[in-house]
């Protein structure tokens, strides 16, 4: 089920991903890549408070998850929660390095952030 779930994550059909999903953590509760991909496809179809939530338990459970500390930062840049987002970069350059794609993708959407800031003002 939870590669099911993960193919439909990504072909984008997040609502599939989310029911099932949903049942992978109804059997494990303690699933931190199921949590991480239910924060992600909440966060695809515009709940972001779900989202979030979801990103922080699969850190509680596994705090050097790379992929659920980038999504969470990606979610903080799209909320404008810039610091947040360099607080979870800064967790990835000690995970992974700044070689990470995890890292490297993340501080590209920073910057790109950053840049649009002061583009506006």
């Amino acid at each position: 089920m939870y590669r099911d779930a993960v193919r439909a994550v990504k072909a984008k059909e997040f609502r599939t991903a989310i029911k099932l999903l949903n049942k992978v953590i109804d059997e494990q509760p303690r699933h931190p890549d199921a949590l991480n991909y239910l924060g992600f496809s909440h966060r695809k179809m515009g709940d972001y408070a779900r989202g979030v939530s979801y990103y922080k338990k699969a850190l509680s459970l596994d705090a050097a998850h790379r992929g659920a500390n980038e999504y969470l930062g990606q979610a903080y840049v799209e909320l404008g929660n810039i610091a947040g987002a360099e607080i979870q970069l800064a967790s990835l350059e000690k995970i992974c390095g700044m070689g990470c794609d995890e890292y490297k993708s993340l501080k590209q959407a920073i910057d790109s952030a950053k840049a649009r800031n002061a583009k506006h003002g």
